[in-house]
């Protein structure tokens, strides 16, 4: 409880008594008089009638109140901390973020739209990324005890699609990727996880041959595939989406 006076403190004393006991407010840092009510013994709870007087440097009463002791209130939490996040966020993916302070109702909002959460605790959320937009966009984690401070991150949409995934001894096939929202100087980097059933050569790519990289100039775009059968069998193509090297050593 903080008792303040018109101007100042001095010459004023105030003490609270309940249960035959009695406490005087002592100073603290601010000059605020502070009345510990731990001090008038175990008997004190809550709804304990307490007698609040104040009076001056001889004594004599100038005050007098009664109130009762309340329920303590518990400490609010700090608001939500979580690490920096991806510079780029692919809408479809499933991303964990550890942190502090989160709890089982927090959210993460993109763009000011809150996410799906799929599990949530003190330290870690796991969340579906489904951006209302592609391209930069406003990012925070949002809980009843507050909110973490506000990121940018890039959400983008990456798809490859093939006519099929499986190739015969010299059959050529074309896969397409597509991208839309990548900053420019992003990397895609494409990896043939089967060699031994087809040869691949990216368009615009670097390192023909098992790992192809494209860098993109343009957020939005399309990348030719072309697959060549060297055996019957079926195929994998792996690819990595990598942000603009100046955003990696941000991260």
């Amino acid at each position: 409880m903080t008792v303040r006076g018109p101007n100042s403190f001095e010459g004023i004393v105030v003490s609270a008594e309940a249960n035959g006991q009695k406490v005087e407010a002592k100073p603290d840092e601010h000059g605020h008089a502070r009345l510990e009510l731990s001090a008038l013994g175990a008997g004190v709870a809550t709804g304990t009638a307490i007698l609040i007087h104040v009076a001056d440097s001889d004594g004599k009463p100038v005050a007098a109140a009664q109130t009762k002791l309340g329920a303590a209130m518990p400490r609010a939490a700090a608001p939500p901390e979580v690490p920096k996040l991806p510079p780029l966020l692919r809408n479809g993916d499933v991303i964990t973020m550890t942190g502090k302070n989160l709890g089982t109702q927090a959210q993460l909002i993109i763009g000011n739209q809150a996410q799906e959460t799929l599990a949530a605790s003190s330290n870690q959320l796991t969340t579906f990324v489904d951006a209302p937009a592609t391209g930069p966009q406003t990012a925070y984690v949002s809980a009843p005890n507050g909110t973490s401070p506000t990121q940018t991150t890039n959400c983008f949409n990456f798809n490859i699609t093939a006519p099929q995934t499986t190739i015969a001894r010299g059959q050529h096939i074309t896969a397409t990727a597509s991208y839309q929202g990548l900053p420019s100087g992003s990397q895609i980097k494409f990896t043939n996880a089967t060699p031994q059933v087809v040869s691949m050569k990216v368009a615009g790519g670097t390192g023909q041959g098992v790992e192809s990289v494209v860098t993109v100039r343009q957020t939005a775009g399309s990348i030719p595939v072309d697959m060549v059968g060297k055996s019957n069998g079926a195929f994998v193509i792996h690819y990595e989406v990598l942000p603009p090297p100046e955003m990696r050593t941000n991260q």
